[in-house]
């Protein structure tokens, strides 16, 4: 396992992999901070509420930042 481990940090050091665009990488920022948001409100409301909440949450957000369900 280590070994797996120390060839994808190689790969890394190459520039293997580093094809990220700064704007896919503000879109994933604001995802992860609107998913964080998400959870904070749903902590808030009652417990009966909570999975219809993040479940319809989180596939709202998906579907709202163009990724597919599965």
């Amino acid at each position: 396992m280590s070994a797996m481990l120390l060839g994808a940090a190689q790969g890394t050091f190459r520039g293997i992999g580093n094809g990220t665009s700064a704007p896919t990488t503000r879109i994933v920022g604001i995802l992860g901070s609107l998913f964080a948001l998400l959870g904070l409100v749903t902590f808030l409301l009652p417990e009966s509420l909570q999975n219809l909440a993040l479940g319809s949450g989180f596939d709202g957000l998906r579907l709202a930042f163009g990724m597919p369900g599965t």
